[in-house]
């Protein structure tokens, strides 16, 4: 299969009529791990061995991979009959550059990155809970044995086809690389080739004067844990508004009127750190809280253990919902354990004394919620939106 396993002959020659020849049939298709993968996905929700949601859940984006790497597959072989319709090309893909050319320019490749990325995102998870389950239950292992033992899997365990779905990406510029290569100048693929491998690479982030191969593995590393911490984090983000209890807001002040329906899950909402600490309402009460930052507030949590919910509730008329705009984070002079948040986005100015564990931990969430504020100065936008607040955006950490 050219797009991934192919491979350049090994006299690394170009053919006659200025052709490079590539081996078809060297080694399984990696095109064909989404079938094998729907060996598992699709025997499993007619099993009825575990639900749908858990199934989903250890197979992401199972139909979008599907299409998208089938849709590539099917292109090949389109290419390949037309070549096979000329005795100087039989055997022949001439030109692929147009169709890699539209699977990496802006969308299209983004979209194939991401959907393998949150693919592998609960992989590990997945893989752990499958073993747990095979461990437990007989009809269950002889299931997945069955699965794993059909030919398309090439003797693959479900954890080698899982790891692919990611690791190929890699493949995608080594190959139009080296087809590259051996392209003359002067062909009519040559261009689109090019231009397809600088597409490819502008994807992670490389600086196509600079290229080299690990740095281009390095940077599709990082490209997936973006994806995957990002994946992570909107995931927790659910599970807690799943959980999120407003009750407590209907007896408070007008002003907080529009945290009724705050939603965590909002897409504008990055959540950067997130953590248990003190919040010190006077010097008898601390209620231990979960705080959330994100690149435009920060979100204060308390938690009903008994009913297993989060609640949003306001306390000594100040909000749960902290905007960064005119925030200043500052040590307690008295205790190296403390910090103070001061809040000037209303007439009042709003104090809010924070409790850590140690001076360590009272350092890294300045230093967290520093950052955060950094990266978040483009949400002024947002809490213009929400709590009313004009231009003149302003925060700093003391």
């Amino acid at each position: 299969a050219l797009p991934i396993s192919g491979k350049i002959g090994a006299e690394g020659e170009t053919q006659a009529g200025g052709h490079t020849r590539v081996d078809l049939y060297g080694e399984k298709s990696r095109e064909e791990i989404e079938d094998a993968l729907l060996c598992f996905y699709s025997p499993l929700l007619k099993s009825k061995l575990f639900g749908q949601e858990q199934i989903d859940s250890w197979f992401p984006h199972m139909q979008d991979l599907v299409d998208l790497y089938r849709g590539l597959m099917l292109a090949m072989r389109d290419k390949f009959e037309e070549g096979m319709k000329f005795k100087e090309t039989r055997g022949l893909i001439t030109c692929i550059g147009d169709l890699m050319l539209r699977r990496f320019r802006s969308y299209a490749g983004d979209k194939m990155v991401e959907v393998s990325a949150e693919f592998a995102a609960n992989q590990a998870a997945a893989l752990e809970q499958i073993k747990h389950a095979r461990q437990k239950s007989k009809d269950v292992d002889r299931f997945f044995s069955r699965c794993e033992s059909r030919p398309i899997c090439g003797r693959l365990q479900l954890s080698d086809l899982t790891s692919v779905v990611v690791s190929r990406l890699a493949r995608y510029p080594l190959l139009l690389e080296q087809i590259l290569k051996y392209t003359p100048e002067n062909h009519s693929d040559y261009e689109n080739t090019k231009d397809a491998l600088d597409a490819c690479k502008a994807i992670f982030c490389i600086d196509i004067k600079s290229f080299s191969r690990l740095i281009f593995l390095q940077r599709v590393l990082a490209k997936v844990n973006d994806i995957v911490k990002t994946a992570n984090t909107r995931k927790i983000l659910f599970e807690i508004q799943k959980r999120l209890d407003t009750s407590g807001l209907e007896k408070a002040a007008t002003q907080f009127e529009e945290l009724k329906d705050f939603n965590l899950t909002d897409e504008s909402n990055e959540l950067y750190f997130h953590g248990q600490l003190g919040w010190k309402l006077n010097k008898n009460r601390t209620l231990t809280v979960s705080l959330l930052v994100f690149h435009e507030m920060l979100v204060l949590l308390e938690r009903n253990e008994d009913k297993d919910r989060y609640v949003l509730r306001v306390r000594l008329d100040r909000s749960p919902v902290i905007s960064f705009r005119n925030l200043i984070i500052r040590e307690a002079a008295f205790d190296s354990k403390c910090f103070f948040a001061v809040s000037s986005t209303t007439t009042t100015p709003m104090m809010y004394e924070f409790v850590t564990q140690s001076s360590d931990e009272r350092k890294l969430w300045e230093n967290k919620i520093g950052e955060a504020m950094e990266m978040g100065k483009s949400g002024e936008e947002l809490f213009g939106a929400i709590f009313g607040i004009g231009s003149g955006f302003r925060s700093r950490v003391g």
